[in-house]
């Protein structure tokens, strides 16, 4: 397993199938709704989801996440390892300014951007559908 740091949905699906006790492993009929196999839009969908729950229990969800720091979940800042440069500008060119570390603020900016997609340069779009 570490071999996969850079794959933290795969290792999550293989210890979840590997799990000593049968009882507590995943199901064979739940492994192809695992993450892992999700299509771009719905793994999209669902952080623009998370995000507004987040934002409507601010008050309770903030204390969850304000110690959540992105250094202990990808070893970095999360505008660091946006590797493709069209998808960098965009987020730099968001109004408001992020925390890098802060796993809350990665989200918050993963539904702006999605909230302003009418916005998107075309080489943005095109950029954004290989990720």
């Amino acid at each position: 397993m570490q071999l996969l740091p850079d794959f933290p949905v795969l290792k999550n699906l293989l210890l979840a199938m590997l799990k000593p006790a049968l009882k507590d492993r995943i199901k064979p009929m739940d492994v192809v709704f695992h993450p892992l196999f999700w299509s771009p839009h719905r793994k999209l969908a669902f952080l623009i989801h998370a995000s507004d729950y987040i934002q409507a229990k601010r008050q309770t969800m903030t204390k969850f996440f304000i110690n959540m720091r992105t250094t202990k979940i990808i070893n970095g800042n999360w505008l660091a390892k946006i590797q493709n440069n069209e998808m960098h500008k965009a987020v730099i060119g968001l109004d408001g300014k992020y925390d890098y570390d802060s796993v809350l603020e990665l989200v918050r900016a993963i539904r702006n951007l999605a909230i302003h997609e009418a916005n998107w340069k075309p080489s943005f779009k095109a950029a954004f559908r290989t990720q």
